[in-house]
């Protein structure tokens, strides 16, 4: 696999393969979703092509992971910065959660806060 550049790890990869569709309510928005991170137009050209001829030959759950493997296999070259920010964002959020902070909030433009609530009576 030499010079292959890899954005994300397995796990994290199955992890946006299950999560993407959940947030989309369509095929189209799962396209939508790529588009607006950063993904061209032009390189979801195939997938948005099958959608298009018969929208029931594939399902959200394989766009997504069809999109991911691709840019995982350096198809694409380079991550779009937008589409990086957004995989650091769901990988911040995945650590606080298993770290027990049960929010995330920005505060000002350079910083977030990390929250989580205690239960009444528990040290």
């Amino acid at each position: 696999m030499g010079g292959q550049i890899f954005h994300f790890s397995p796990d994290f990869l199955n992890l946006l393969v299950d999560t993407i569709p959940k947030l989309c309510k369509s095929k189209k928005d799962v396209l939508i979703f790529f588009e607006s991170a950063g993904v061209s137009k032009k390189d979801l050209a195939d997938v948005s092509e099958k959608v298009d001829k018969d929208t029931n030959s594939i399902n959200k759950y394989e766009i997504a992971r069809t999109v991911l493997v691709a840019i995982e296999s350096d198809r694409y070259s380079t991550l779009p910065v937008s589409a990086n920010q957004l995989l650091r964002v769901m990988e911040l959020k995945q650590l606080a959660k298993k770290l027990g902070f049960s929010r995330i909030k920005p505060e000002n433009k350079q910083h977030v806060v990390l929250e989580t609530f205690h239960r009444e009576g528990v040290r």
